[in-house]
């Protein structure tokens, strides 16, 4: 995927738009034929931020945990944000409400404990690094232990983006709100189908 993205970055810089858009048709259905379902729009939307930025490669083990928090707090808080508009036009006022109960310190907290025995040793590892971080701030509306915890949280969602695995992140989420009676069962699914 690497040798494609070079080459498409080439292919722009050498004005050779019909090649690049070939490269990065190639990139799309290279994801699906390996099991992935049409409409992944996180991983495309990351491989063309790659290719128009000509961002390198990263490995999301090499920042620290505080870095993957700044980035998962943003990547999460889009998360919320597609979820809470797709149920349907209306006032910014009420959007920002329902997304705010989803994104304090004391949710993501509760989100954590809900799916902690699901993650992998790996993830329960980020989230370990990023709830021990010594952070200098603390949210006003929270505890201690609940800023920590969503440190941790934010720091996982960091890590699975940086690391390409946004479809990992979006089911995490999905069944956080599940276990925690955030979403109905049934939106479950739908959920997960309206942010890939």
């Amino acid at each position: 995927m690497e040798d494609l993205i070079a080459q498409s970055q080439a292919a722009r810089k050498a004005k050779n738009f019909a090649l690049a858009d070939e490269i990065r048709g190639k990139l799309r259905h290279g994801n699906r034929s390996r099991g992935h379902k049409r409409g992944r729009k996180m991983e495309e939307s990351l491989i063309l931020l790659k290719e128009k930025f000509h961002l390198k490669e990263t490995d999301a083990n090499q920042y620290s945990p505080l870095v993957l928090a700044y980035l998962g707090d943003a990547v999460y808080e889009i998360l919320i944000r597609t979820i809470v508009v797709s149920e349907g036009n209306m006032q910014v006022n009420k959007l920002h409400k329902k997304s705010s109960a989803l994104v304090k310190a004391a949710a993501q907290a509760e989100f954590l404990m809900a799916i902690e025995e699901d993650l992998t040793e790996e993830e329960h590892a980020v989230y370990k690094r990023g709830r021990n971080a010594k952070s200098f701030s603390m949210a006003k509306n929270a505890t201690m232990k609940d800023y920590r915890m969503a440190t941790g949280f934010e720091a996982l969602m960091g890590y699975l983006y940086l690391s390409g695995k946004t479809e990992r992140m979006v089911d995490l989420v999905a069944l956080a709100m599940k276990k925690t009676g955030k979403a109905a069962p049934e939106d479950t699914e739908k959920q997960k189908r309206r942010i890939r």
